[in-house]
């Protein structure tokens, strides 16, 4: 991987406000009116350390470099919105670069992708879109020998001396940014392996910054640096991901099925002690704070508000579909509320997750039946998790085929309608359950 003058010594095309919206940096603008074709218009002034002028070709080549498959690039899988990247892909592509580059003049150049996508501006904060001198190349597409031991930026520090491996890499201020100015004259980032031997030395004053504490630091840092220790938002997000070109893995029931049973608020309460955040839906979110489901929220009136619902894939006689629902009234208290039509009475709250020890068991006798829409190939552990509680709980009855969780809400006769789950209350919900209504 290509060694780019990272920040401080790169200047980012865009960078992000607090509310995490891209504003321009090194570019005068970034527009599009298709969301197709991107035009993206440089600020004049910016040079590189080594005197060169930064151009629309800068940028051009340094993408085209980290699209090419063969260049072995990390993040070369950021390019793969431009048009003409597939055709940079395999151990033998059929072009070397992207044909969705195009200059316009030195300050300006065009970005067709592939297909429409609103948020490219967003993505051009990233550090695989950073330009590269000519010097950095000692042919078109061949990176000059000995160039990433002192990589050249455009930013407000440039690298003094070379990179001094597992040591530190030290940088001194660029006068002829064009930017604001940094306060301090230079600053030396020292390289560490283990997370915990810097952090060792923030408290006993060899190092004045570390950007993250190591996880098993996390419940005394506070205590341990006291006025020092501060804390913002980042946008970042963890990810373990499938070898799907696996048999074991290419179902995307098995995949699903994992994720589900990860409990996602545990490990950020127990492990990362609530200094992340388990990126569920936003309608999740909440829960917490409120106690109360946004179902159970929606469901709090001052009548029923049944729901519509596709009748779930059991079967079972048309007339075992009726129950009772209760709804919440502004003061807390319940009363009845019979629906006019036949009712699927289904629990908001959330299901017990399957034991790992008879997951891929049960997943066998799921195989090719339908599943709600969710994951796909990645497994976050502070991912997004598919969909609400009942979606959720939908596939979980798919792994319990031999012992359906879902009982028909009137069985057979009167008596099984009353003994149905539809009457169970959404905890912290005020004795509100969310009626479903099938057809």
């Amino acid at each position: 991987m290509v060694r780019r003058c990272s920040p401080p010594c790169s200047a980012r095309l865009v960078d992000y406000d607090e509310a995490n919206k891209p504003y321009e940096v090194a570019a005068e603008s970034v527009t599009s009116s298709d969301n197709k074709v991107w035009t993206i218009k440089l600020k004049d002034g910016y040079t590189f350390h080594n005197g060169e002028k930064v151009t629309a070709e800068n940028y051009i080549d340094a993408w085209n470099y980290g699209a090419y498959a063969p260049n072995g690039q990390n993040s070369s899988y950021f390019f793969e919105k431009v048009a003409g990247y597939a055709d940079l892909q395999g151990e033998k592509p059929a072009a070397k670069t992207l044909s969705g580059l195009k200059k316009v003049d030195d300050l300006t150049f065009t970005v067709t992708l592939a297909e429409p996508y609103s948020e490219f501006k967003t993505m051009l904060g990233y550090t695989a879109f950073y330009p590269l001198p000519k010097a950095a190349f000692s042919a078109p597409g061949v990176l000059a020998e000995g160039y990433e031991q002192a990589p050249i930026g455009q930013g407000p520090f440039k690298i003094k001396g070379t990179w001094q491996h597992d040591a530190k890499v030290e940088v001194e201020k660029y006068d002829a940014f064009p930017g604001q100015q940094p306060k301090v004259a230079g600053v030396e980032f020292r390289i560490y392996q283990q997370p915990t031997a810097a952090y060792a030395d923030v408290l006993s004053d060899n190092l004045d910054v570390i950007k993250t504490i190591p996880t098993e630091s996390l419940s005394t840092a506070a205590t341990d640096l006291g006025d020092r220790f501060q804390q913002s938002p980042a946008s970042s997000l963890q990810v373990l991901a499938f070898p799907t070109f696996q048999k074991e893995f290419s179902k995307p029931e098995v995949r699903k099925a994992i994720s589900m049973a990860i409990d996602r608020d545990e490990i950020t309460k127990s492990i990362f002690k609530d200094s992340q955040q388990p990126a569920v839906p936003s309608s999740r979110r909440s829960w917490p704070a409120t106690g109360r489901t946004p179902s159970a929220r929606r469901a709090s009136s001052t009548r029923p508000r049944p729901r519509r619902c596709t009748r779930p894939r059991v079967a079972r006689p048309r007339s075992s579909c009726r129950t009772t629902v209760t709804a919440a009234t502004r003061t807390g208290s319940t009363r009845p509320a019979t629906s006019s039509r036949p009712t699927w009475a289904w629990s908001a709250s959330a299901p017990p997750r399957p034991k790992f020890a008879d997951l891929l068991t049960k997943l066998k006798r799921a195989a090719g039946r339908p599943v709600p829409d969710g994951l796909g190939h990645g497994l976050p552990v502070h991912g997004e998790l598919p969909g609400p509680a009942v979606q959720h709980q939908r596939f979980l009855e798919l792994l319990r085929l031999q012992q359906p969780r879902v009982r028909q809400a009137a069985g057979r006769g009167r008596q099984g309608a009353e003994r149905g789950r539809g009457d169970q209350e959404v905890p912290g919900g005020g004795g509100t359950s969310w009626p479903r209504t099938c057809r």
